[in-house]
């Protein structure tokens, strides 16, 4: 698992839209600041969790960018991991995040979260 390929994943794929870490992103879902994420240690509860979310989650997704992310096993591995180490979330800066997610964080998500 790699934290810094997870970093850029986070970003560029619009997680940041919704989920905050390091203060950079989105606030209408749980933020996953390493800090936060004494329950979601494991990485079965942490996917757990996800498909949970998933309806609204997709539902974001083609909303705001248009089409559904696509993950592979590799990819969530990589998000994982940089969901658990603080060091490498201190290193997201606004600067990481495409245009176009920028934009979308800073006039609100489509379809609001309830």
């Amino acid at each position: 698992m790699s934290a810094e390929r997870g970093k850029d994943l986070f970003a560029e794929r619009g997680c940041v839209v919704c989920h905050a870490v390091n203060n950079v992103g989105g606030d209408i879902a749980p933020s996953l600041d390493a800090s936060n994420m004494d329950q979601s240690r494991n990485p079965f509860e942490f996917f757990a969790r996800m498909w949970r979310g998933a309806d609204e989650m997709l539902h974001l997704q083609q909303a705001d960018l248009g089409y559904q992310v696509d993950f592979s096993g590799q990819d969530l591995a990589d998000i994982f991991a940089f969901t658990q180490d603080a060091s490498m979330q201190e290193r997201l800066t606004q600067s990481d995040l495409p245009n176009h997610i920028r934009d979308i964080i800073d006039n609100g998500p489509s379809i609001p979260m309830e």
